[in-house]
């Protein structure tokens, strides 16, 4: 909001330069490679900027691109705004969607969930209650469901 529907063109908004450049190349090939009417609407009807504005490209990225944007904000207060709506702190916020992405990835890959030591773990936000009761706090390793016989 901050910077217009296309601040994303902007280098000097992110931390890393080289996670930028890496993380802008692989959203421009998908919007290049998507053939949805409002993307190649933009393409055929507008060229500056080049690039169409961030609520198209949010519809084309990955939730692996989501997570890499997410996380590269120069300013950490810019992280918290993003963050803030869903009543977590952006370091939690990241680590969340880097985690979902590794989830998301083996789902995709026929991978086996249970049981599984994950590699990429997220940090168990202290709020709300309910989400860190829900986690497993025995480990943080493996995916794992509370039952409850009244929720039965």
């Amino acid at each position: 909001m901050k910077y217009g529907p296309h601040g994303y063109l902007d280098p000097r908004h992110y931390d890393r330069a080289d996670y930028y450049a890496k993380a802008f190349a692989s959203l421009i090939e998908e919007i290049e490679r998507s053939k949805d009417t409002f993307i190649v609407h933009y393409r055929t009807k507008h060229d500056d900027p080049e690039h169409p504005p961030i609520w198209m490209t949010a519809e084309v990225m990955s939730l692996g691109q989501l997570s890499k944007w997410l996380g590269n904000p120069k300013l950490r207060a810019e992280r918290q705004a993003i963050a803030k709506p869903y009543g977590l702190d952006e370091k939690v916020l990241v680590s969340v969607a880097h985690h979902l992405t590794y989830v998301r990835n083996i789902c995709a890959h026929h991978g086996r969930l249970w049981n599984k030591q994950f590699t990429v773990t997220m940090i168990v936000p202290n709020s709300p209650a309910s989400l860190r009761l829900a986690m497993n706090s025995a480990s943080a390793r493996k995916l794992t469901t509370h039952w409850r016989s009244s929720a039965i």
